[in-house]
């Protein structure tokens, strides 16, 4: 194996931690949580409004701090920071403060996966074509290691800080590895590609991608309340986040050979056209056989659409502009997100409840599967 693959292998730990573990799985965490502290769906959904406000702010942050520590400083450093701030997750049931460390550990995780992301598409140009697809898809590998880690914690309500405890043990294991295997940027980097810029816009991509960030995240912030609220036991709970994540790890391959052969933003239509469908169907029924088709759906097609985002600004996008480009393609997804849980959650809380929460998502997903697919990415020259 070359350095290149094997540099581009332990990246995938970088969304592994800043989407699977510091994110997905707090969707998880939700139910013990919310019932041992006595929130409500508002309550929660802000908690992960403050994450993705956070992650928002890292990716503005991104291409200074990458500017001032490099890429694999960006990357060791934001990763083991956000362990920290895991771990502080556990400490106190105080709402503030639990606000402040959502936040923080969205931050960091932001700057981590931007820089990571550059490296990535760098080198998926020198010596690992495959970089991308396996950055991409470590998100998949983290949320079904939270399942596989969190389940003995689920119906233990005053238990649940041991479940953060035990996300930022991981986490530090991954930044360990990461400084490890992650090379100084004099030894493999070219340093003069750097700098951020001021990046190149993509067209209805963008918008598609901030629908995506609007749509995606209330499913993955309330499914598992939603299913338990339903009545469904801890051991189905666990085999739909499972699957969820599985389905997404196992389904980047196939991605990767899709993706080429579909012209222009079509297969990012064709991604958000299977989120769409995959929240459609958990929106229309809890009972078993539809929420593990959902979870296949949502799953497979959520890093879809991060591998297509990603690979087109590879294709359309000078090398010296990929920082900037991936920045602001995060930025948008960051604000999406930002808005979607807060927004499902107060709807969770109305007489309506969750399931028309995620009858909303399902319908900006589909909208942005629309945006997407009809047209052609528009660049203009940084």
């Amino acid at each position: 194996m070359t350095d290149s693959k094997r540099v581009a292998i332990v990246l995938a730990l970088v969304p592994f931690v800043a989407l699977g573990l510091a994110r997905f799985a707090y969707g998880l965490l939700l139910p013990p949580m919310r019932d041992d502290l006595g929130w409500s769906y508002g309550l929660a959904g802000t908690v992960t409004t403050a994450n993705a406000a956070g992650y928002l702010a890292g990716a503005l942050l991104a291409p200074s701090v990458v500017r001032r520590f490099g890429e694999r400083g960006a990357v060791v450093g934001g990763v083991a920071l956000t362990a920290l701030l895991l771990a502080l997750n556990g400490v106190t049931g105080m709402y503030a403060l639990i606000i402040v460390t959502r936040f923080g550990a969205g931050l960091s995780g932001g700057v981590a996966f931007v820089a990571g992301g550059v490296l990535a598409a760098r080198l998926s140009r020198r010596g690992a074509p495959n970089a991308l697809i396996w950055y991409t898809s470590g998100a998949g590998a983290g949320i079904a290691a939270s399942a596989l880690a969190i389940p003995p914690l689920v119906d233990a309500n005053d238990q649940w800080p041991l479940g953060w405890y035990l996300l930022a043990g991981l986490t530090a294991a991954c930044a360990l590895a990461l400084g490890a295997v992650v090379p100084r940027e004099d030894e493999d980097v070219d340093t003069a590609t750097t700098p951020a810029g001021r990046g190149v816009r993509l067209g209805r991509a963008e918008t598609a991608y901030g629908l995506f960030g609007l749509g995606y995240i209330a499913y993955i912030t309330f499914a598992v309340a939603y299913l338990r609220d339903g009545g469904a036991s801890s051991n189905a709970v666990i085999t739909f986040w499972f699957i969820l994540g599985m389905a997404g790890f196992l389904a980047t391959p196939i991605w990767s050979r899709i993706l080429p052969s579909i012209p222009g933003n079509i297969g990012l239509g064709v991604a958000l056209a299977g989120c769409a469908t995959g929240v459609a169907l958990l929106a229309v029924s809890r009972a078993w056989p539809a929420s593990t088709v959902s979870a296949i759906l949502l799953g497979g097609s959520l890093l879809g659409v991060v591998s297509a985002v990603t690979g087109l600004a590879r294709d359309v996008v000078a090398e010296h502009d990929l920082p900037g480009t991936i920045a602001r393609l995060t930025v948008v997804f960051g604000a999406g997100q930002t808005l979607g849980p807060i927004l499902a959650g107060l709807i969770g809380d109305t007489s309506a409840g969750l399931r028309l929460g995620l009858v909303c998502s399902a319908v900006m997903l589909a909208t942005g599967a629309l945006v997407s697919a009809s047209g052609q990415p528009q660049t203009v020259a940084s």
